[in-house]
């Protein structure tokens, strides 16, 4: 089971990255661009989920194992 979270938007995720306060201002470059471009793989994974609101996204996520969980066991 692959999943790619993702920001709502990608000024969103350079917000959430330059809110943290944890990079030195070279460091937080490197991250903002590699984050970019992990964005584009997004299209790889055979789930995307959307991370506005925490708990939402973790019962999303926690939907998305147990549904194939079951789908393994139906399998089986």
């Amino acid at each position: 089971l692959f999943i790619f979270i993702t920001p709502p938007s990608t000024a969103e995720l350079l917000s959430r990255l330059t809110g943290r306060n944890t990079e030195s201002p070279g460091a937080l470059a490197v991250r903002q661009k590699e984050a970019l471009i992990e964005l584009g793989l997004a299209k790889d994974y055979e789930h995307v989920v959307c991370n506005r609101h925490v708990d939402e996204t973790a019962r999303e996520i926690l939907a998305m194992i147990a549904a194939e969980h079951e789908r393994r066991q139906t399998r089986v």
